[in-house]
């Protein structure tokens, strides 16, 4: 390769004569301007970063050998300079600094020109240099061209003094170029990943987690905010117990590899004790060592399906009713008819006997009772068409208030209604809304046998509700006992049919409205009705 090099070096030297440069003279090479040089250094930015690492690597360990490493563009522009810093002052003496060009015209034969030119690695020792003043240098020259990074190319030389000259420096270039090649294509590929990371954290409505090995939440998404009420500041850097619907999942992950996809859970958040339920999957991640690295989760809200299924299930009960309740309106009414009738015929006939009035009494009562059970029945699976017309809800309150405040001050509960002093006009059937009130603040009655306090407060909401919040410190319900609370005939109390609140349910539901139950043992109970403020309008 020697024989080659002198071949390519002798024809430099030839052209440089011919050109009329004078080895005696010492060049003053041109340079481009600090706007040209900025533009450039900007382009090559990266590469440059990503140079400046692995050369100052380079450089610890020849320290003690006065080196200069230059970097130029593909026209052979220096943009940038490291090394020993009495060489480095050496050589800008020479007029050799950042921004200079080592074209042939000016510089003469040079490696840096000769390598670009012939697109392998050069080595210009002492006199194979065209300029005298340079007979006392070594230069080793590498090109790189980074096809996968805007085609980029250029060049890194090495310059030191004869008694330095050794040809590892080329090995140690092709090195720095190599790593350097590998690591613009490692920064790409993150950079690439990063992108696509970030969209999907970002895009996806789905709730994602990431943690360490300890179980450490490093990442966290923005629906993840929204779904568990924290912010990513909050969770970040804290453990994964503090999401106790995940948590037992994400350590299973963590401590035995476990899998698990679909797993229902529920995050109760706000001050209202919001309810988001999700499908929540887990999974373990590894390192390029195959070694567990951390695990990865995600939450998908399906609130929405989850109470849509609960209403067509709920619906489908009703229908079920309403499919015997005809024949049992039918059958068991007309009976009830005929005996009702003949025990009151009997009671005249026999009034002067009380002992047979009190057995009467007994009877009359119970039939009036199952008439009202089978009333109820027919309510419940198809309640009567709403007579809608333009109330001030805020009146229909305070109405059923008054009708169940001395009940309730017989049973020691003090009512309190936190309603504004604006009218609210809704087109509804005051009727039926009381008959959903009332039924719902006698629940709370009930459920404070020791007295207690029940507070009522309405809002409209921004989305075109209305809200009427009854609320008691009760004692409570348990998550089975809320979640049937709504199905027709169940019932915490011993005397109790099950109805009522099944009965409000399918009013609100007439009125396009909905019925919402948030409870906990021992804490209390609160019944949110949501009504549309267009009800009734067309």
């Amino acid at each position: 390769m020697s024989n080659y090099e002198s071949l390519y070096i002798q024809i430099s030297k030839q052209k440089c004569a011919t050109m009329g440069l004078s080895p005696y003279i010492l060049p003053r090479p041109s340079a481009i301007s600090n706007t040209e040089l900025e533009q450039r250094q900007e382009q090559y930015k990266e590469i440059l970063s990503t140079i400046n690492f692995f050369a100052k690597k380079m450089l610890f360990f020849v320290n003690k050998h006065p080196i200069v490493l230059l970097v130029t563009d593909k026209n052979a522009t220096v943009l940038d300079m490291y090394g020993d810093r009495a060489i480095i002052n050496h050589v800008q003496q020479m007029g050799i600094n950042i921004g200079i060009q080592f074209n042939e015209e000016e510089m003469g034969t040079n490696s840096i020109s000769l390598a670009l030119e012939q697109l392998h690695p050069v080595k210009v020792i002492g006199p194979e240099h065209y300029h005298g003043y340079l007979n006392e240098a070594a230069c080793y020259t590498v090109p790189f061209m980074y096809n996968t990074f805007d085609n980029l190319a250029g060049s890194l030389t090495i310059f030191t003094n004869m008694e330095n000259a050794n040809d590892v420096y080329l090995g140690m270039l092709l090195a720095v170029v190599d790593s350097v090649e590998r690591e613009l294509i490692l920064r790409r590929q993150n950079q690439k990943l990063f992108v696509l990371n970030q969209i999907m954290m970002s895009t996806t409505k789905n709730g994602i987690i990431l943690t360490d090995n300890r179980g450490i939440i490093i990442d966290a998404n923005d629906s993840t905010e929204n779904i568990t009420g924290y912010k990513k500041n909050e969770m970040i850097g804290h453990s994964i117990a503090m999401l106790q619907p995940i948590a037992k999942y994400m350590y299973n992950t963590l401590q035995h590899e476990q899998i698990h996809e679909d797993i229902l859970v529920e995050f109760v958040t706000g001050t209202q004790q919001q309810k988001t339920i999700c499908l929540f999957d887990t999974l373990p991640i590894y390192d390029e060592k195959n070694i567990l690295n951390g695990a990865y989760c995600q939450f998908r809200d399906i609130t929405d399906r989850y109470n849509l299924e609960r209403q067509i299930i709920i619906s489908e009960k009703f229908s079920a009713i309403g499919k015997l309740s005809a024949g049992f309106a039918h059958e068991i009414r007309n009976p009830l008819t005929s005996i009702s009738g003949f025990i009151h015929l009997l009671k005249e006939k026999t009034h002067t006997d009380d002992s047979n009035n009190y057995y009467f009494e007994i009877i009359q009562n119970e039939l009036e009772r199952v008439k009202k059970l089978v009333t109820n029945f027919i309510v419940v699976a198809k309640p009567d068409t709403p007579v809608r017309k333009e109330h001030d809800l805020r009146n229909v309150l305070m109405e059923t208030v008054e009708l169940m405040e001395s009940h309730a001050l017989l049973c020691k509960v003090n009512i309190q209604c936190n309603l504004s002093s604006a009218p609210l006009l809704l087109h509804i059937d005051a009727m039926q809304i009381k008959q959903v009130i009332m039924n719902i603040i006698q629940n709370s009655i009930e459920a404070l046998p020791d007295g207690g306090n029940i507070s009522i407060e309405m809002e409209e909401t921004n989305d075109e509700n209305v809200v009427i919040s009854i609320q008691d410190n009760g004692c409570g319900m348990t998550a089975n006992e809320l979640k049937q609370v709504m199905t027709p005939f169940f019932t915490t109390k011993d005397d109790g049919l099950g109805l009522g609140l099944s009965i409000s349910y399918r009013i609100i539901e007439s009125h396009k409205g909905s019925l919402h139950v948030f409870s906990e043992k021992g804490a209390g109970t609160t019944f949110n009705i949501i009504l549309p403020k267009t009800i009734g309008k067309e």
